[in-house]
């Protein structure tokens, strides 16, 4: 299974660049918590929304 995936490209995503892309983890921004903790929506420097937990 794992072959099936190489040669594919994954970006490097910072825990700065998710603080930032969630606003600092704002309030405004949480989706929903449950027992594996909380979740955000963020907005990443190039456009891509992504959910952030």
């Amino acid at each position: 299974e794992v072959e099936r995936f190489r040669g594919i490209a994954l970006p490097v995503i910072t825990y700065k660049m998710l603080s930032q892309a969630t606003n600092n983890f704002c309030n405004a921004n949480l989706l929903g918590s449950g027992s594996f903790g909380s979740v955000y929506k963020g907005i990443l420097i190039d456009g891509t929304t992504v959910a952030v937990e």
